[in-house]
């Protein structure tokens, strides 16, 4: 399982498909954000939706829109509301809102959600996006500074031990 820097770069549980997968979005990090943001805006402008009707208002694949919806849940930029109805292929599915993180960085840049400034809230949403990332890196920095640290010093080998 590759996980570790998610949600920073895309993660995948089993080597194959799913890998791929996460290395083909990997190396396109600007539709990322632009997916990013266009799912935030939506979960923000829309009534409430679930993953596939965010993808089809945004005209994005499911498939590639359902793993960006888990990344901005754990960069908490949206949320898992505590309505579940059917998804398009009629299981059950979390519907998609803005965190209160995010609610309350609309009110506190007076951002208009009635279409008249999209281009602000589109760039206060990316900058909130990104922000949100480079905690995130500098937080898995530290964690794995501290995990070295708490390994202690490293001991070189001893030379002088001998094969018998």
């Amino acid at each position: 399982m590759t996980t570790s820097n998610y949600p920073v770069t895309p993660g995948y549980k089993a080597i194959g498909a799913a890998e791929i997968a996460a290395r083909i979005v990997d190396r396109d990090p600007e539709r990322r954000l632009n997916t990013w943001i266009a799912i935030t805006v939506t979960a923000l402008l829309a009534t409430p939706m679930v993953g596939d009707e965010i993808a089809t208002t945004i005209q994005e694949g499911v498939l590639y829109v359902r793993p960006r919806i888990s990344e901005l849940v754990n960069l908490g930029i949206v949320v898992k509301g505590p309505t579940r109805p059917a998804s398009i292929c009629g299981k059950q599915a979390a519907v998609i809102l803005p965190s209160n993180d995010l609610l309350d960085m609309v009110v506190r840049r007076e951002l208009q959600l009635d279409g008249s400034d999209d281009d602000a809230l589109w760039a206060a949403v990316g900058s909130m996006i990104l922000d949100r990332v480079e905690e995130e890196k500098r937080r898995r920095t530290r964690e794995a500074s501290e995990a070295v640290e708490a390994m202690g010093p490293l001991k070189a080998p001893r030379s002088d031990r001998r094969a018998k």
